[in-house]
């Protein structure tokens, strides 16, 4: 029984000093936060938000990796690492002597682009009815080629040797974006930069780079949109084109995507 007994006593004695230890730390963070109501700090480092650049966005990456490459291969540096970007750039065949015939798993492929473009606001029904039209009617041949960097090349034609391109689309094959698309068409419709350009930006998602505006004071004022952050320019024009060899006049229609590094002023 003494024993018991004594063992409660040193049991009671250790709870006792444990308690107030335990009390300590609750005790130092209640004066911390006490002292330090109602006083300021100043940030050494002020805050910046982050801005959206040309390199956030997979295909304005590849649009600018196609023209340093390409320029590259041409000035003989093949090879170079500067900025980042190294190795040789092939470009597919541009004419259709050199691509690949489309059989109908394509063709639909070019149909559902097209399709796309048009039901997000970009391409005029009118247009691709048109083209499409006469397409059907002369069961023209579509051709294409894909570069080393994974655009596809898109191209129809009528005509003895291929003389009239009605279409020529290139794609990003992994995103199946638009970079650009040529139009040619017996007869004029109207087209709207102002609504065709923005929707354009969207399909391609890039509209999170925010600062999507009219170049005023440049050549694209009435047919363009520019991005600062993503040095990038954006073009919606339409015009008028003669053949020599046939004397016959269309109407073509043009969209196009690209890297924009001259200064743009707003």
């Amino acid at each position: 029984m003494k024993r018991n007994r004594k063992r409660g006593w040193m049991l009671a004695l250790c709870a006792a000093a444990i308690v107030p230890l335990a009390a300590i730390p609750l005790g130092w963070f209640a004066l911390t936060d006490a002292a330090m109501v109602g006083q300021t700090h100043t940030q050494q480092t002020p805050y910046t938000s982050l801005v959206p650049t040309g390199d956030d966005y997979y295909l304005l990456r590849q649009l600018n990796t196609r023209v340093e490459l390409a320029w590259r291969n041409y000035n003989g540096q093949m090879y170079s690492t500067e900025d980042g970007v190294e190795g040789m750039y092939f470009s597919g065949a541009t004419y259709s002597g050199g691509m690949t015939y489309a059989d109908a798993d394509m063709q639909q492929y070019r149909d559902e682009v097209l399709q796309t473009l048009v039901d997000g606001g970009v391409l005029p029904q009118a247009w691709w009815d048109q083209v499409k039209e006469e397409i059907d009617y002369w069961a023209a041949p579509t051709y294409y080629s894909t570069d080393s960097l994974g655009f596809l090349r898109l191209k129809t034609y009528v005509g003895e040797n291929s003389q009239t391109c009605l279409l020529n689309m290139e794609v990003d094959s992994r995103t199946g974006k638009v970079v650009a698309l040529w139009i040619s068409a017996l007869q004029r419709h109207e087209i709207d930069p102002a609504v065709a350009l923005p929707a354009w930006v969207e399909l391609n998602e890039l509209d999170g780079l925010g600062d999507w505006t009219v170049p005023t004071g440049t050549d694209y004022e009435q047919s363009g949109l520019y991005s600062e952050n993503g040095q990038a320019l954006m073009t919606c024009a339409t015009g008028e084109d003669t053949f020599s060899s046939s004397g016959e006049t269309r109407q073509f229609l043009s969209l196009q995507l690209g890297p924009y590094t001259k200064e743009v002023s707003g």
